[in-house]
């Protein structure tokens, strides 16, 4: 008798079992996030850039006389036409750069550089953007500190994003004290300089205090710059507090808030935004403990119990973005960080130049400020080719 032959149970399901992987990884293949679908539509995306940035060009190349005079009008009408959009799309900031709309996308044009970048919101910004110059209008008189290119451009920097999307930005060096600014926001925090110490800005008199403590920041401002410690303690009135909260008065600074819909300006960031950039550039870990009456201790243990922590020979000691200078710099010593010491009473925070991040009297001659300028989220710029952002809003 012949014997029957045919596909086993097992045999059946092991067959199905195989084709279900092998189904798997070809969809995995096709459309996972590095897949190949996800691959072409993005070389799809950088070819449809491409060929945008390379339209814009021949828009500018034809705008200009024969004497190589700049034509606003022959320019948007090239694009207009090159790119079948109408005039309504087409921006002229009016200082020889233009901001294109196409496609749901932005390009800012510099004309005089034939320079073409895509416009993102800044909340794009992430920790690899930390240091990062900003071309913000806010001219500090600072001049090429770190004598390079950007720092001769540029006053400020990247200094931290925060949950909500919003960045802040910091003065890349110490301000000077004849600057119009400073002078004008000094006598709105109660504070004074000497005209021996070029960068200097503090508080001379505690009894010159106009602000009661703690009662002086909102919850608003001490969430937005993490003042966590205020928050813990709304009622104190130490002198601790008094000169911190004349830091975080947006009103005393708002002269370094200029030119940016709804942004804001600070004297100094505070200790746990300092700590939040800092620890997100992986340098030694540095914490803060708020659970004192008096203010702040900081180490690179937990729970810090000490009131100052040096972090000379970190890493992060030679990133100018938190150590402008290593070394006395024009008799200015470091700046100020708004956050309360807990050591005792009259002194705040402060970062030194030899490496300490500490408690320091607040009458200190020798320490200046770096303001912190707030931009929202929704503010939108560029990255450009020379690793700069500029805001285009």
């Amino acid at each position: 008798m012949r014997k029957q032959r045919g596909i086993t149970l097992i045999a059946l399901v092991i067959t199905i079992i195989v084709l279900l992987i092998l189904a798997g990884v070809s969809i995995s293949m096709l459309s996972g996030e590095n897949g190949i679908l996800s691959q072409v539509e993005s070389a799809k995306t950088k070819t449809e850039g491409s060929s945008v940035e390379e339209t814009i060009k021949l828009g500018l190349a034809s705008g200009f006389n024969e004497e190589g005079q700049y034509q606003p009008e022959l320019i948007k009408q090239n694009l207009e036409s090159s790119l079948n959009i109408s005039s309504e799309d087409i921006i002229d900031n009016e200082d020889g750069t233009l901001v294109v709309k196409y496609d749901d996308y932005e390009y800012y044009v510099d004309v005089d550089n034939k320079s073409i970048q895509k416009v993102v919101p800044l909340s794009s910004i992430t920790i690899e953007n930390y240091g990062d110059y900003i071309n913000y209008n806010v001219d500090l008189g600072i001049g090429n500190v770190f004598e390079n290119e950007l720092s001769e451009k540029y006053d400020w920097r990247i200094f931290y994003r925060d949950e909500s999307g919003n960045i802040y930005i910091i003065a890349e060096d110490y301000v000077p004290n004849t600057n119009e600014l400073l002078i004008e926001a000094m006598s709105k925090a109660d504070m004074t300089s000497n005209a021996s110490y070029p960068y200097s800005a503090y508080w001379a008199n505690g009894t010159t205090f106009s602000r009661t403590g703690s009662a002086s920041i909102s919850e608003e401002i001490a969430k937005k710059y993490m003042l966590e410690w205020r928050l813990n303690n709304p009622t104190s009135e130490n002198a601790n507090m008094k000169v911190v909260a004349s830091l975080l008065d947006t009103d005393a600074w708002k002269g370094f808030a200029t030119g940016v819909s709804g942004a804001e300006a600070t004297g100094a960031p505070t200790l746990e935004m300092y700590i939040k950039s800092w620890n997100a550039k992986q340098y030694t870990q540095v914490y803060c403990n708020n659970s004192t009456t008096t203010g702040y201790y900081v180490d690179v243990v937990e729970p810090p119990l000490t009131a100052y922590v040096n972090m000379a020979g970190t890493t992060g000691f030679s990133d100018t973005l938190y150590y402008p200078h290593t070394a006395m710099y024009n008799k200015c010593a470091g700046y100020w960080i708004a956050s309360p010491s807990a050591s005792r009473e009259a002194q705040i925070l402060s970062v030194n130049r030899e490496g300490y991040i500490g408690n320091k009297n607040y009458y200190t001659s020798s320490y200046g400020v770096r303001p912190v300028v707030c931009i929202p989220a929704e503010t939108s710029g560029c990255l450009s080719k020379d690793g700069s952002w500029t805001i285009t809003e």
